[in-house]
């Protein structure tokens, strides 16, 4: 992840308790997606973090997991979400 990113409590509209901050670079399990609340770009998938001290409470767009060092074309071609994390 190449930005910090807000987590919440509440994917179904990005709301509910706002959590501490995923941090840039910072490393966390992702446990499954969900698909719900769409964000500015239409991308509906949201990711549940695994690790302490969010412990499979809170959510995180998957947006900033895209790989944002791509050349645009290529970075616009990427998928919102990952497949190799399971569906919740």
């Amino acid at each position: 992840m190449r930005t910090v990113a807000s987590t919440w409590s509440d994917y179904s509209d990005a709301g509910g308790t706002q959590w501490p901050f995923l941090g840039a670079h910072q490393k966390v399990q992702i446990a499954c997606k969900v698909a719900e609340f769409k964000v500015a770009n239409g991308n509906t998938w949201w990711y549940r973090i695994a690790s302490a001290p969010w412990n499979n409470d809170h959510y995180v767009s998957a947006d900033p997991f895209k790989k944002m060092d791509q050349p645009l074309d290529t970075y616009l071609a990427l998928p919102f979400d990952d497949d190799n994390v399971p569906n919740c």
